[in-house]
């Protein structure tokens, strides 16, 4: 998919407080994580995806934050 669609997806979705761009090629529920460590993310239905360095710290406060509200 296009960049621009991509960015079109993610503007849709970003009202969402569940929904995150972890990656360039990946958008997550939070709702669906089953673990992650610095690159990657498992999800619960046992596929993984990347995590982008670069947005690996606010990854880490954004699904903290969900995790108790």
């Amino acid at each position: 998919a296009s960049d621009v669609y991509k960015r079109q997806v993610e503007e849709m979705l970003s009202s969402y407080k569940k929904m995150y761009r972890c990656h360039k090629s990946f958008i997550v529920n939070f709702d669906y994580i089953y673990k992650y460590n610095r690159t990657e993310i498992e999800l619960n239905t046992g596929e993984t995806v990347l995590i982008s360095r670069r947005k690996y710290n606010e990854f880490c406060e954004l699904y903290t934050r969900q995790l108790f509200e």
